[in-house]
Order: structure tokens, then C-alpha cells, then sequence
């Protein structure tokens, strides 16, 4: 119980946090974070996602 309080606490403490760090991104960087997003999720969706292997 306490555990889930302090993992709420942080979260809605850091939120106006989150604001601040939105603003600086420009156009550009929310074009690359769109295209790594897609082709991540379209990677998994066809079974050609590769993983990080920390084994090597």
C-alpha cells in the first residue's frame, strides 16, 4: 500500500515537470520521435522487431 502512494506521489508531483520539458521540443524532434514510434510498433507488428541482446 505504501509503495503505490509514493509511485503516485512522484507521478503527480513530476507532471508539471513534464510541461516544461514539452516546450522544448521543436518540429523536427517530434517528427523523428513519430517515425521511430511507427516503424517500432510496425517492426513488432510483423515479427521483424529486433531485440537488444545483452547476452553478447
Amino acid at each position: 500500500m505504501k509503495r503505490s502512494l509514493v509511485i503516485l506521489a512522484v507521478i503527480l508531483l513530476s507532471l508539471p515537470f513534464a510541461k516544461l520539458f514539452a516546450q522544448n521540443f521543436v518540429k523536427n524532434e517530434y517528427q523523428k520521435a513519430l517515425w521511430m514510434t511507427t516503424r517500432m510498433y510496425g517492426g513488432q507488428r510483423s515479427g521483424e522487431a529486433k531485440l537488444v541482446d545483452n547476452d553478447s
